[in-house]
């Protein structure tokens, strides 16, 4: 059984469903306000993810990858329109 958690700015963390699959996916959406600390923030830092297995009594962390945060600040062309990340994480085990 695996699950998936997204650490991002402020926010508390977010959690995938357990399931019992080599394929783990989870779709999270953010509100701020947007000023120039935080799109300094984007263009220098991650999304971390990491990726957990459990054994409905302990959960261990076996892999952690990134999601950079630049493309939200050079690919949003829209002013009025949130820039969104649409991609696949590699996550790298834990001992490497």
């Amino acid at each position: 059984m695996r699950f998936i958690t997204l650490d991002f700015y402020s926010h508390d963390t977010q959690y995938s469903n357990i399931i019992a699959s080599e394929s783990v996916e989870l779709q999270v959406s953010y509100k701020l306000q947007v000023d120039d600390f935080v799109l300094n923030y984007f263009q220098s830092n991650s999304i971390k993810v990491e990726l957990f297995e459990s054994n409905n009594v302990k959960s261990v962390l076996i892999a952690t990858g990134f999601i950079p945060l630049a493309s939200l600040v050079t690919k949003n062309v829209h002013e009025n329109i949130s820039a969104v990340i649409n991609d696949t994480v590699t996550l790298y085990n834990k001992n490497n």
